[in-house]
């Protein structure tokens, strides 16, 4: 608050801690539900999260309703990182899984019949191959559509958790009456 001090009494703070590059788009949703930033300090751990600080009036306007639409957008930005985080999780573990099983038939089947050499062992590497190319041939192309159905399932769900976003920014634009930030800091 340009170097004064909190009146407690009378003022709402808030505390959020972001990415970096994700810290513009917060304030400028903030901002619509009456929010004032008034301090944004990196994290002393990790490079790309900074801190950034809020005040505004504690007596406004439509605060109940503010608070509930500011608390739903606050849900759908959570819900939007941890989909953003594990949108390919699926296909991620089946693709390391279909590595390690073709890893682990093809080291079979080599090294078994160079160390213990016989006609059953080589009859053995030869299969282990042949499930290697199997594997292959089978796990890569179901995995990449179980990527693309992650992407869809994804894409539809950014699109939604992007609208109810926007939808709670824009009520609360509306019911905050795009409060001036001058006024406030006053």
């Amino acid at each position: 608050m340009n170097g004064k001090t909190i009146d407690y009494n009378a003022t709402d703070t808030l505390d959020v801690t972001v990415r970096t590059d994700k810290a513009w788009e917060l304030w400028d949703r903030y901002k619509k539900f009456g929010w004032v930033q008034y301090a944004s300090t990196p994290d002393s751990t990790y490079d790309n999260l900074v801190h950034i600080s809020f005040y505004r009036p504690h007596r406004i306007e439509h605060k109940d309703e503010l608070q509930i639409l500011q608390v739903n957008m606050e849900m759908a930005i959570n819900n939007l990182s941890k989909a953003e985080r594990y949108k390919n999780l699926k296909s991620m573990v089946c693709g390391s899984l279909i590595a390690i099983i073709t890893a682990v038939f093809v080291l079979l089947g080599t090294l078994v019949p160079v160390f213990m050499y016989s006609a059953t062992h080589l009859a053995f590497g030869i299969i282990c191959g042949v499930l290697a190319v199997i594997t292959l041939a089978v796990g890569i192309p179901k995995n990449i559509k179980r990527r693309e159905r992650e992407e869809d399932k994804y894409n539809r769900l950014t699109l939604s958790l992007n609208a109810e976003i926007a939808s709670a920014c824009a009520r609360a634009e509306e019911l905050s009456g795009g409060i001036n930030e001058e006024e406030i800091s006053e």
